[in-house]
């Protein structure tokens, strides 16, 4: 028997690991961050083959299980939530998404020079041609276009460096937007069929696939059993296809799944799938078999080999960067002024001076819509103890209003809901200010006490009233702001039932930052540069007047539209479309203008996008997971138990182990979405369909 040789440097790392582009998240299409498409990947180095050197491979990875992700198996995917968080805590290096109607997907390959950026002529002319979001790839040499339209069915997809897919692929996304092309993703199916039609015009004989020779495990029966570990593959094995739309995508799991414990063997597989309880007469066409088995060969880029002793790689965690491009004005000059003589991040003195203008504009400005959003916000600066100035930010800015607004009202913490409304007696604007967080968690905790949902309910309401044997609380008419500082911990015992059941979490806007040793002695600030900020305060002031309603430009409109309506359905969105409102009017007056403009609104979309991302990261429940996990067991008990009132589908869900916010929050979203429907006369809950 003949013997191939083997080349060294098919089994040895002969390159570099690159390195890829950071994430830069808040840059990312609104229309393309929703749904649950996502993936993560990083760096796997790929072996040669047949005297061809290896490469470093971007396999799709499932973020729940840690394993490989297929593009044609959804239950691998996850919501663009769940990556940022993957992502940002240093657990892969980079993130993708699955291509999924509507979207088309265009990739050019080693089009543009990673040093200057410079495009390729023939790249370029496609990329003007689609006029669609565009982004550079992680390994800067190519990029990557998205659009909405479709492919024709069955067709080629592969064309020298030019791919284009409309499904059963992922593509990685790195915000990285390239700035001649637009911010979304337009409709260019007209444009898309036109280039396929120019690239594929010439009819070419299709070379019959042939797989690779890549044994990984040269008996069966070891790899089934292997696999049989896998309570994925086992019950697609057995012929279970729940949780997957139709038996042929059943299938194709099946095939990725054998593609990957037996290798790229055509044969192989074939042979193996006709033992599986998913074996069927459709299997006996050609047709099906090759196109499901070349799909699964084409789709799996990496095998299965037992370890041995491998220690997992670390990957040092990736910094989560403020969108500062949107520090501009009043509030912006004061962060850079500060922020050069003290050692507090910049945005943190920018959120705070956003938080005490919003105070003091809580009576005067608001939209021209018939909610009447005020510029409010309850805002929580995060970070380690001492070391990030964040009572620092919280004094400076502080001292700044007390000095330039008369009657500015400043409140250093309550203990209880009457003494709140003895200082909203004094004065129906207050900004609630906490140098250390924990005190106010500590006085929420209380048995009796009503302070949080007090401030919960005047987060969105100027009213709050509460009477019992002891007390008598009423509050009217007031206007109530928050800034505070707080650890990491301490946030994190905010995520008990107490103030999750309320919605208290979502009603912050979380703001981590870190702080770096510059000054050992930090010189004065000169008095004139404080002078000046304050005059430019009076002008914005003036500029508000008694009162000010706030339009959109049309194109403003239409762009706060469109991220409104593409936004993730998700724990961590909930209330960002009310600070969307509530921002737009500050950043505006801000910078002094007369109306909302797109500009105002890109602004806003970012800070949005990026508070999302801040949201998923710091939320040490994982609230998205658990939430899905409690949709899942409701569905499960109503299939198998039928109607059951709600005292018996807690029960039979342990939602009381679980958090009775989690279950009602899932229980909403079934309704929401019609999965569970709700029986008035007998009072039970029952799955539709």
């Amino acid at each position: 028997m003949k013997t191939r040789r083997i080349y060294p440097f098919e089994t040895m790392v002969t390159e570099k690991k690159p390195t890829p582009l950071d994430v830069v998240a808040e840059k990312i299409p609104p229309e393309l961050q929703a749904g649950r498409h996502f993936v993560t990947w990083s760096w796997t180095w790929r072996p040669g083959k047949n005297g061809k050197p290896g490469k470093w491979d971007k396999p799709p990875t499932d973020v729940k299980t840690g394993k490989l992700a297929s593009s044609t198996d959804p239950s691998t995917w996850c919501l663009y939530a769940e990556v940022l968080r993957h992502y940002f805590k240093g657990k892969c290096d980079g993130i993708g998404r699955v291509i999924a109607s509507p979207f088309v997907g265009v990739d050019l390959d080693d089009c543009r020079d990673p040093k200057t950026g410079h495009i390729e002529r023939w790249a370029q002319k496609i990329i003007d041609k689609l006029n669609s979001y565009t982004e550079v790839s992680p390994s800067r040499r190519g990029v990557k276009i998205w659009a909405k339209g479709t492919l024709p069915k069955n067709g080629r997809r592969r064309c020298g460096k030019i791919e284009m897919y409309d499904g059963e692929r992922y593509f990685t996304i790195t915000g990285h937007h390239l700035a001649t092309t637009p911010w979304k993703v337009e409709e260019r199916t007209k444009e898309i069929l036109e280039l396929y039609s120019e690239l594929f015009s010439q009819k070419r004989k299709k070379r019959p696939r042939t797989p690779a020779t890549v044994h990984i495990c040269s008996d069966s029966k070891k790899a089934l059993a292997a696999a049989m570990k896998d309570e994925k593959f086992k019950r697609l094995w057995a012929g279970d296809t729940s949780g997957y739309p139709s038996q042929s995508e059943a299938d194709q799991a099946l095939c990725n799944k054998l593609c990957f414990y037996v290798g790229p063997d055509f044969a192989r597989i074939d042979s193996l799938f006709r033992q599986s309880g998913l074996y069927r007469a459709k299997w006996n066409r050609e047709d099906y078999r090759n196109a499901t088995i070349n799909n699964a060969v084409a789709t799996v880029t990496e095998y299965y080999r037992p370890r041995e002793g491998k220690k997992e790689r670390q990957i040092k965690p990736q910094k989560l960067d403020f969108p500062s491009w949107v520090m501009a004005g009043l509030a912006g000059e004061f962060s850079r002024l500060y922020s050069s003589y003290l050692e507090v991040p910049a945005h943190f003195f920018y959120m705070t001076f956003l938080t005490c203008l919003g105070s003091v504009l809580s009576d005067s400005l608001s939209l021209a819509s018939e909610i009447g959003p005020q510029p409010r916000l309850y805002t929580l600066l995060l970070g380690e103890s001492a070391d990030d100035r964040k009572s620092t930010a919280l004094n400076k800015v502080v001292d700044f209003f007390k000095w330039s607004v008369d009657g500015f009202s400043v409140c250093w913490g309550v203990g209880s809901a009457e003494g709140l409304q003895k200082r909203l007696e004094d004065s129906r604007k207050l900004l609630l200010c906490f140098d250390e967080f924990k005190q106010f968690v500590s006085k929420c905790k209380i048995e009796a006490s009503v302070l949080l949902p007090c401030v919960n309910t005047l987060f969105e309401a100027n009213r709050y009233e509460s009477r019992t044997k002891k007390t008598d609380i009423r509050l009217e008419d007031v206007f109530l702001s928050l800034v505070a500082a707080s650890t990491l911990e301490t946030y994190e015992n905010t995520w008990s039932s107490q103030f999750t059941d309320i919605g208290f979490n979502n009603r912050l806007f979380l703001v981590p930052g870190t702080g770096e040793r510059r000054f050992s002695f930090p010189a004065k600030i000169p008095d004139s540069q404080k002078y000046l900020l304050k005059q430019k305060l009076a002008e914005v002031l003036r500029h508000v007047g008694d009162g000010l309603e706030l339009d959109l430009t049309a194109r403003a409109k239409k762009l706060y539209h469109n991220w409104y309506v593409s936004l993730e359905r998700s724990v961590y969105t909930k209330r960002l479309d009310g600070y969307a409102m509530r921002l737009m009017s500050l950043l505006s007056v801000n910078e002094l203008k007369p109306e909302i403009d797109s500009d105002i609104i890109k602004k806003v979309v970012a800070l949005c996008g990026w508070q999302h991302v801040v949201r998923a990261i710091y939320d040490p429940i994982d609230a998205d997971n658990a939430i899905a996990e409690m949709e899942e067991k409701i569905r499960r008990v109503l299939k198998a138990k039928g109607a059951q009132k709600d005292r018996e589908l807690k029960q039979s869900t342990n939602a009381r182990r679980k958090g009775l916010w989690a279950y009602n929050t899932a229980k909403k979203n079934l309704i929401s979405s019609n999965e569970v429907g709700f029986n008035r006369k007998q009072k039970t809950y029952f799955l539709r369909g």
